[in-house]
């Protein structure tokens, strides 16, 4: 184009050599397959403790009574004294002296 070279065109008296197209052929590489291989995780339970309980028994006291004996007391009537005065005063004097 004769214009393009009164605008200042450097190539307008050059021939071009057309450039090569080049046809860039990108083969996708697969993805990896990723395995993953999970480890089960086995959790051993604490044994569970049962709390004992101790009872002590308690002593139990038996209380052994012992019977009170009756005691018996006979009472020996005082003789009514028919006697004479004599004797009568001799009996009280008997027993004033204890």
């Amino acid at each position: 184009d004769p214009s393009s070279c009164l605008t200042g065109n450097l190539n307008c008296n050059s021939t071009t050599t057309p450039t090569p197209t080049t046809t860039t052929t990108t083969t996708p590489t697969p993805n990896p397959t990723t395995t993953t291989t999970s480890t089960p995780t086995t959790t051993t339970p604490s044994p569970t403790t049962t709390p004992t309980t101790t009872i002590t028994p308690t002593p139990t006291t038996t209380l052994k009574l012992t019977p009170t004996l009756a005691t018996t007391t006979t009472i020996t009537p005082t003789p009514t004294s028919t006697s004479t005065p004599i004797f009568r005063s001799a009996y009280l004097n008997v027993l004033y002296s204890k």
